[in-house]
């Protein structure tokens, strides 16, 4: 199985998706990553990696440069499976797998970690995302929402028979663990927290008094 990883940057896949890169490996698959090379990280799960010119700004020449290079690589590769992130580059990715996706036999995942358009948010967002993502979604095969938010979104307007929501992009959870209320007051008492709060609550006071 060959899966190839879409992004706007490489930080974006460092910060988001490395436990799914290293699990891919595990199993046995071939790992592919496409993005811009912003910073010095070493990928080293990755059985190939393509630097590409990605920016946010749809209308950038430097996104079709890329988009042809990228459809490219998929005509090329032949990939079991294509999972894209943000959403710029999730639709050009989408747009230039189309032709593997309906002829071969990629499957495209898309998982947006939070729609440019939102509740409250500005019409320039909706009028321009909106459009993106409901046009493009028949090439999507199955697509992975964080809020509720998003999910409610695309199950109202979009239509997508397989949308999924999961809570976030996952937590390490030998890293945390729930403090007991006896430990967190001692904690709080040994760093002068309350004496810190008080202090800075009649500063406050004395400010709004004075104005």
């Amino acid at each position: 199985m060959k899966v190839l990883y879409t992004a706007t940057s490489d930080i974006h896949l460092r910060t988001f998706h490395l436990p799914y890169l290293k699990l891919l490996k595990e199993k046995g698959y071939t790992v592919h990553l496409a993005y811009e090379k912003r910073g010095e990280i070493d990928f080293e799960m990755a059985d190939k990696e393509f630097e590409l010119s990605f920016e946010r700004n749809p209308f950038r020449f430097s996104n079709i440069k890329s988009f042809w290079i990228l459809f490219k690589i998929i005509q090329k590769q032949k990939y079991d499976l294509i999972h894209c992130h943000t959403p710029v580059i999730s639709t050009l990715t989408r747009i230039a797998g189309a032709f593997q996706k309906f002829f071969g036999k990629t499957k495209i995942l898309y998982t947006a970690h939070g729609y440019h358009f939102y509740k409250g948010g500005p019409l320039k967002l909706w009028t321009l995302f909106f459009q993106l993502n409901g046009h493009y979604l028949f090439l999507t095969d199955a697509i992975i929402l964080i809020n509720t938010e998003d999910y409610l979104i695309t199950k109202k307007y979009f239509l997508n028979k397989y949308t999924f929501q999961i809570k976030g992009i996952g937590v390490n959870n030998k890293k945390f663990y729930k403090m007991p209320k006896e430990e967190k007051c001692y904690i709080k008492k040994t760093m002068g927290i309350q004496k810190m709060i008080l202090f800075y609550y009649i500063l406050l006071n004395l400010f709004l008094e004075k104005s």
